[in-house]
């Protein structure tokens, strides 16, 4: 009876009120306190993921640069192979002048291609244009 008296009294109303809210202010806390180390993780992912942006916007800008530097190499590339072209055909010109000449004063296919660096082939075709009818070489220097 006495615990019936116990259970009754206003007191264990008020204490089971507070054991009540001594529970639920924990859970809060403990919710409030996860919110606060997720938005602790959050900022983080944030300040990195700007990080990450800004390396790729100065990633654009070096690579941009780079490649305006490439094409500028290359046209550069390109204008220099013309002109070692034209320095080349003009080099083979003379050296087919030169071989000509020499042909024409009795030179042999030989004395062609080691002189002037024509191929045999082409000292050939020289001597068959521009020499002596056709004789061999030996034959021709007899004469």
């Amino acid at each position: 009876m006495m615990s019936d008296q116990f259970f009754s009294q206003p007191y264990l109303m008020a204490a089971a009120a507070a054991g009540s809210l001594l529970v639920a202010l924990f859970v809060a806390l403990r919710g409030w306190r996860k919110q606060r180390l997720l938005q602790q993780r959050v900022a983080a992912c944030e300040q990195a993921l700007a990080q990450v942006q800004q390396a790729i916007q100065s990633s654009a800008t070096i690579f941009a640069a780079t490649e305006s530097r490439l094409n500028a190499a290359c046209e550069q590339m390109d204008r220099l192979s013309m002109r070692q072209g034209a320095i080349d055909a003009t080099g083979h010109k003379a050296a087919f002048q030169q071989a000509i000449a020499l042909m024409r004063r009795g030179a042999s296919a030989e004395e062609l291609v080691s002189v002037c660096g024509v191929s045999q082939g082409e000292a050939r075709l020289i001597q068959t244009m521009y020499g002596a009818p056709a004789q061999s070489d030996a034959g021709a220097r007899a004469n």
